[in-house]
């Protein structure tokens, strides 16, 4: 499952400060931090903008799982 790294990105800010400044509840903040609720495209946007980075970047995937899993490709067993 992927999960936003809003924690590491969120330093020395509270979750009030950061979720204000984004114009979110802490409440909402903290249940996407830990993975409980899937933000909005628009709520993904506007974190991704208050970190200075795409919203593609905020999501992580296993570092173990393979680079063709991380490209949406899957082996379903067919060759050719």
């Amino acid at each position: 499952m992927r999960r936003i790294r809003l924690i590491q990105l969120r330093g020395k800010q509270t979750l009030d400060q950061v979720a204000t400044q984004i114009g979110i509840t802490r409440q909402m903040l903290g249940a996407i931090e830990r993975g409980t609720r899937t933000p909005s495209l628009a709520v993904a946007k506007r974190i991704a903008n208050h970190y200075g980075m795409s919203v593609d970047a905020l999501f992580y995937e296993d570092e173990n799982r393979d680079n063709s899993e991380q490209r949406g490709c899957k082996n379903d067993g067919l060759d050719g």
